[in-house]
């Protein structure tokens, strides 16, 4: 009798932890999901108050005129954006591209149980942001003019606006190493940035098209 009475209260004992690990599984879940929703969000936001940023905005948060706004992200939108393209110019968009990549990160953890998700894979993903993020900010500080000839009404205001951070880094790495040494740095850094956070292969693309080529 008392040994059932034991392995009975085992067989309970070990529900219990069962039960205790469901619930921190379904916890963890929702939290998960919480974050994922909240960075769909955030991205919609963002690219919203980018693509809506109008610097004669600034006039009518003057004249308190916030009804007439043209950002649709708000006033808070519009300070943000208006932040980030002063500082990275066009370069800005490459965040909705981050904030992107944190969702379909995030929803994989969930719903594909990676719990051995390689730290090497994130590191590299960042590390290729960063460089993405340098090599574009290079290359619009040093084409700016070019870009504002071409590019439409709407966005020409951004091209005059700044992209100050890209012009510090230009202007001291074009002071170290010349013109054409900086115009090279800036496109390796792009094509090295691809290659690592959008897991894109330059030397695949390449015999991809010799073997386009070589069909004609």
């Amino acid at each position: 009798m008392f040994r059932r009475y034991k392995i009975f209260n085992m067989f309970l004992q070990v529900l219990d932890s069962f039960r205790k690990k469901i619930s921190l599984i379904k916890i963890s879940t929702t939290i998960y999901e919480v974050c994922v929703i909240s960075l769909i969000i955030l991205t919609i936001w963002l690219s919203i108050s980018l693509f809506t940023w109008s610097s004669e905005d600034h006039k009518l948060i003057s004249d308190n005129l916030y009804f007439a706004l043209k950002n649709h992200g708000g006033i808070v939108g519009f300070y943000f954006s208006n932040f980030l393209l002063k500082f990275f110019g066009f370069s800005s968009y490459w965040f909705i591209f981050l904030l992107s990549y944190f969702i379909i990160k995030l929803y994989r953890l969930i719903y594909f149980n990676l719990s051995n998700v390689e730290k090497n894979d994130f590191l590299k993903k960042m590390i290729g942001f960063i460089f993405i993020l340098l090599g574009s900010l290079g290359i619009e500080s040093l084409y700016v003019t070019f870009f504002c000839s071409y590019m439409p009404a709407t966005f020409i205001d951004i091209c005059i606006s700044g992209c100050l951070l890209g012009n510090l880094i230009t202007n001291y790495v074009y002071f170290s190493f010349g013109l054409l040494s900086t115009k090279l740095f800036f496109f390796a850094l792009l094509l090295i940035g691809f290659s690592l956070f959008f897991s894109f292969s330059w030397f695949v693309f390449l015999e991809s098209l010799l073997n386009f080529y070589d069909i004609f």
